[in-house]
């Protein structure tokens, strides 16, 4: 029997990172946001809530200064007991007896599935639960429950690994099969809210790097402006409009590409609903599904030879300062 575990953040180290996102060009995307690393775990999702075979964080603090309109969850979750569920796996949260229901932060892997191991990236609209929404620092501190919609057997039926929590402010893009641009982008991750709220269109997004680099690009569910969540498929045009990557079903409904690696230049993706074909010379047949989606762009940039050159000058350099000082 697994003992429960009652964490509180300043035991695990928790830590804000706040991130003032910038909106697109037509005012959308995530306009601002906070998130807070919730550590390495692992947290355990044994039962219902309440059960004491649940990870339990208190005190969970955050910065604030905005109006939150989204709560999101990202990780990693492994199974335990391999009759567990994907979509029995979940998160609930509460702040001053206020407290989110047991069907959010769900995440499916498929329905009857079952899983090793999946990553996730789960949302969840706020402003039925307070209004207009909540400013995440003067609600809090706030209590995390990981737990399980059925218990396959004692101790964690699955476990959590690196979870990261964040407040936002995320508006919908202007209109579907619209051209949007994330702008030029530094290494890091850059997210964007859409919507595709009719039948038979897509969206496009440009970006620009200015270096070398290594790029992930995924899509994840949203349903807070259409409703409904997109069962997505996307693609990767150079500037020239050659396609270099497509994806449709990459961890369940979700799209993916990753481990490009791209050289300077502006690239553009393409995110359309099931069905979509793409071809060379940016060509794009969508399909007829609608809903709501997250597109992240993952950039990494690549040092340049020089810069290593530099820093083995510099190793030298120490190690021989370390062998005069002996």
């Amino acid at each position: 029997m697994k003992k429960f575990l009652g964490l509180a953040c300043l035991a695990m180290g928790c830590f804000a990172s706040p991130a003032w996102a910038d909106s697109n060009a037509s005012g959308g995307g995530v306009i601002q946001s906070e998130t807070v690393n919730l550590g390495p775990g692992p947290f355990n999702h044994g039962a219902a809530v309440g059960s004491p075979d649940n990870s339990v964080l208190t005190g969970i603090t955050f910065t604030g200064g905005f109006t939150a309109n989204r709560l999101r969850f990202t990780g990693t979750a492994n199974s335990v007991i391999s009759t567990t569920w994907a979509n029995e796996v979940r998160m609930q949260v509460s702040d001053n007896d206020l407290i989110f229901g047991p069907n959010n932060f769900t995440f499916v892997a498929g329905t009857g599935q079952t899983f090793t191991t999946f990553d996730y990236d789960l949302s969840v609209d706020i402003t039925g639960t307070w209004g207009g929404g909540v400013n995440p620092g003067t609600a809090g501190p706030w209590r995390v429950e990981f737990f399980d919609a059925f218990e396959d057997g004692p101790g964690a039926d699955a476990q959590s690994v690196n979870v990261s929590m964040t407040f936002e402010n995320s508006q919908p893009l202007s209109d579907s099969n619209g051209n949007f641009t994330f702008g030029t982008i530094p290494s890091g991750s850059h997210s964007r809210v859409g919507e595709l709220a009719v039948a038979d269109v897509f969206d496009l997004y440009t970006f620009t790097i200015l270096d070398d680099g290594v790029v992930d690009i995924t899509t994840a569910f949203e349903d807070v402006f259409t409703g409904s969540t997109l069962d997505s498929e996307i693609a990767l045009f150079d500037s020239s409009g050659t396609l270099l990557g497509e994806n449709d079903d990459d961890i369940g409904l979700y799209s993916g590409l990753y481990g490009l690696n791209l050289t300077a230049g502006t690239y553009t993706v393409a995110v359309g609903g099931f069905d979509t074909e793409f071809a060379d010379g940016f060509s794009v047949t969508p399909g007829a599904d609608t809903g709501d989606y997250r597109l992240t762009v993952n950039f990494s940039a690549v040092p340049e030879p020089s810069t290593f050159g530099i820093l083995g000058l510099v190793a030298i350099g120490v190690g021989a300062m370390r062998r005069r000082k002996a």
